[in-house]
């Protein structure tokens, strides 16, 4: 993994001390996400950027999970890495699950294109 679990942790918790300023970050990044897709939010997306080797990331209240292969043949088998978020990106994310950043979803346009 190119950054620890506590520097992708920081990184996120960086984008901003409040929900507004996490969503006018993102957005800045051009950063759009799903509502209540643990794996396509912003801050999961966002992740991406950060960890583009991972082949999973998924984010559900205030950690991030990022998976990597193992290197053994078996599919199923994989490592796991876990960063803790602060409670504000906590909250970010519930807002933005609510409709409350309009700004940052994905349209069905989008994900097609």
């Amino acid at each position: 993994m190119t950054m620890s679990d506590e520097e992708v942790g920081r990184t996120v918790d960086n984008l901003g001390n409040s929900p507004y300023e996490i969503a006018s970050s993102l957005q800045e990044l051009g950063i759009l996400g799903t509502r209540y897709a643990a794996g396509s939010c912003p801050i999961a997306n966002y992740v991406k950027t950060l960890v583009p080797e991972a082949y999973a990331v998924a984010s559900w209240e205030s950690t991030s999970w990022v998976t990597f292969p193992d290197g053994s043949t078996e599919e199923d088998d994989e490592i796991s890495h876990l960063a803790e978020h602060s409670a504000t990106v906590f909250e970010f994310q519930h807002m933005f699950d609510r409709g409350g950043f309009p700004g940052l979803e994905e349209s069905d346009e989008q994900e097609i294109n």
